[in-house]
């Protein structure tokens, strides 16, 4: 994955969990790189000491053995989590109880009546 032209990386800017993390670009490149050309002259540059200053530029020019897709103009690319829950029917449960809302207590410590394993009393299935 390769971003370029004015890009920004913002981390948690929203409690939204599906927008933890979203890279904005003008221009995003899904692309197999090639390292074949960059090991055949790795030696080469070591024994060259002016090797670093006239190839510095080339060591930011990105070269592709295949490109699979390059998008342009305002790219957007979110990465989040969804967190969902086992049902006892087929559909894909998405509702869950807040960590904050969660008490932990002891088994010892709780009468059978109030004794509920693995339950959660929420919309889904």
């Amino acid at each position: 994955m390769c971003w370029r032209d004015n890009v920004q990386w913002a981390i948690h800017t929203t409690d939204d969990p599906k927008k933890f993390m979203t890279v904005r670009s003008g221009e995003y490149v899904l692309a197999i790189p090639d390292y074949s050309h960059q090991a055949r002259h790795t030696a080469e540059r070591a024994k060259d000491e002016d090797s670093l200053s006239s190839g510095s530029s080339q060591k930011n020019a990105a070269v592709f053995k295949k490109v699979i897709m390059k998008l342009s103009g305002n790219v957007q690319w979110l990465a989040g989590l969804v967190f969902e829950r086992s049902s006892n029917s087929d559909e894909r449960c998405f509702d869950f109880k807040p960590h904050y809302n969660v008490v932990l207590r002891n088994a010892k410590y709780i009468g059978k009546e109030k004794l509920v394993v693995g339950s959660i009393s929420h919309r889904c299935g």
